[in-house]
This record gives C-alpha cells, sequence and structure tokens, in this order.
C-alpha cells in the first residue's frame, strides 16, 4: 500500500514541487487534513526532502488541532456514558 492508496494523494506530490505559490497550495492542503496517522506521514515526507521551517511548522500546527480535537471528541463521549 501506498500513501496515495491510504488518503488519495501523495504527500510528495504537493511537497517537492518547487513552483511559485507553492508554500500557499501546502498550507491549504495541510488544513484540510482531518487525521493525525496522514499528518505524521506529511511530517515524515517533508523531514526526508529536506525540512522547511515554514512547513514543518504548519504541519505540527495541524497535528496539534488534530490531537487537541480528538481529546475534545474523547472527553464528549466520556461525558455521555
Amino acid at each position: 500500500m501506498t500513501l496515495a492508496d491510504d488518503y488519495g494523494d501523495e504527500p510528495a506530490r504537493f511537497l517537492a514541487r518547487p513552483v511559485p505559490g507553492a508554500l500557499e497550495t501546502i498550507r491549504a492542503r495541510i488544513r484540510g487534513i482531518q487525521d493525525t496517522d496522514e499528518i505524521q506521514d506529511w511530517i515524515e515526507c517533508e523531514l526526508a526532502i529536506g525540512p522547511r521551517k515554514k512547513v514543518i511548522a504548519a504541519l505540527n500546527q495541524r497535528k496539534g488541532q488534530l490531537q487537541l480535537n480528538e481529546t475534545d471528541a474523547s472527553a464528549e463521549e466520556a461525558g455521555r456514558a
């Protein structure tokens, strides 16, 4: 299985292309990630291609948001039990 099989696209497709406006496209795609496993795969991909501080920062910020959302959802479920 590949990341494309798992998520429908390949992080390197967005991360590796140095084109004008790429950072904004990357940030938009990162904001759309809804899964902590997927965000971790993106982090690993970025680290493998030579990490850029701004991209790693955006990935880590999104990872934190997703983890916070998971914690909130778990707390809500526990409150209903």
